[in-house]
Order: C-alpha cells, then sequence, then structure tokens
C-alpha cells in the first residue's frame, strides 16, 4: 500500500508541475498573444473599414438624388466604386494616413454630391467637367435660388459627418500599425 501511495503522490506532483506548470506558462504566453491578436484584430478591422468606407461614400453621394442601389447600373457602380477605392489608396499612399485619406474622400464625394444635387435641382441635369467653366455665372446667379436643404440632403449630409467622425476614431490609433500595408503597396 505504501509504494502504490508514494507512486500516486509522485504522478500528481508530477502533473501538478509539469502539465499545470507548463499551462500556466502557457496562459502568460496566452494573455500575451491575446493582446496581440486583439490588436491585429483592431488592424484587420481597420483596413476592412478603410476598404468598405470609399463604396459607402459613393452610395452616400448618390443617395442626394435617388437611390443607387435600385437606378444605378451594376458596372457603373462597380467602376464608381473601383475609381473611389483608386482615390483613397492614392491619398493613403501620398499622406500616409489612412483616417486623412478616407476623411478627403468622403468629404469630396459630400461635396460633389451636394453640387451634383443643386445642379440636378435647379437645372435638371447632372454636374459635367466644363461646368468649373462657368462658376462665375453660377456665383453671380446664385442669389435667384432657394438652397434651402430637403429632408433627405440633411440625413445623407448627417451620415457623412457620422463616417467623417466614426473614421478618424477607427483609423486614427490604427494608422502606426497600418504603416505596413503602405509599405506593400
Amino acid at each position: 500500500g505504501g509504494e502504490s501511495c508514494k507512486a500516486g503522490f509522485f504522478l500528481v506532483q508530477h502533473f501538478l508541475v509539469n502539465y499545470i506548470g507548463e499551462n500556466m506558462n502557457i496562459t502568460e504566453e496566452n494573455e500575451n498573444n491575446s493582446g496581440q491578436q486583439k490588436s491585429r484584430c483592431k488592424t484587420i478591422f481597420a483596413f476592412l473599414y478603410f476598404c468598405i468606407v470609399p463604396a459607402a461614400a459613393f452610395y452616400l453621394m448618390e443617395a442626394y438624388e435617388h437611390n443607387a442601389f435600385v437606378e444605378v447600373r451594376y458596372k457603373a457602380s462597380f467602376f464608381n466604386i473601383i475609381l473611389f477605392e483608386f482615390i483613397a489608396w492614392v491619398l493613403y499612399l501620398l499622406i500616409g494616413k489612412m483616417h486623412t485619406a478616407i476623411k478627403i474622400v468622403l468629404i469630396l464625394a459630400m461635396t460633389f454630391g451636394l453640387i451634383n444635387h443643386y445642379l440636378m435641382a435647379f437645372r435638371s441635369t447632372p454636374f459635367v467637367p466644363w461646368d468649373l467653366f462657368s462658376i462665375g455665372t453660377a456665383a453671380s446667379v446664385a442669389g435667384n435660388y432657394d438652397f434651402t436643404p430637403t429632408v433627405r440632403v440633411v440625413i445623407v449630409t448627417l451620415c457623412f459627418v457620422a463616417l467623417i467622425i466614426l473614421s478618424g476614431r477607427i483609423l486614427k490609433k490604427r494608422d502606426r500599425h497600418l504603416a505596413r500595408i503602405r509599405l506593400v503597396a
């Protein structure tokens, strides 16, 4: 009986020292790995956010005038989204800060959407590049028009503002972690 008790005690001691002791070290490593995994997940989320927001900017820009999901052909939507993505990535590569690049894309989309909305309201034609040559004329007759925003314009603009604020909060903290993406690009 005494030998089996010693052997049992030895096995329990061996189990406690080796198995649980190793697991204690693994637990400490897991805590470190958990922090790294959490940071990695936040970085991946920020990267995905940066990829999705230009598409949202396109759809919000179109929302000033109509529902782009229904009224814009899927090929036109696809290529416009590619253009927005391209602009966002070029800005990121030039500036080096994702939150700034996304904010610029959102502000440009909001501004262009508002300009296009009011052009459609006043003359029933969308913005075209040569409209830039008639800015002086537009400024001189602007007082003849009513620029009171509709409920739709207010809601879409508030969505843009919310995305701009959210982008700063999500991407600003992750920019240093996403610098590797810039190096790869």
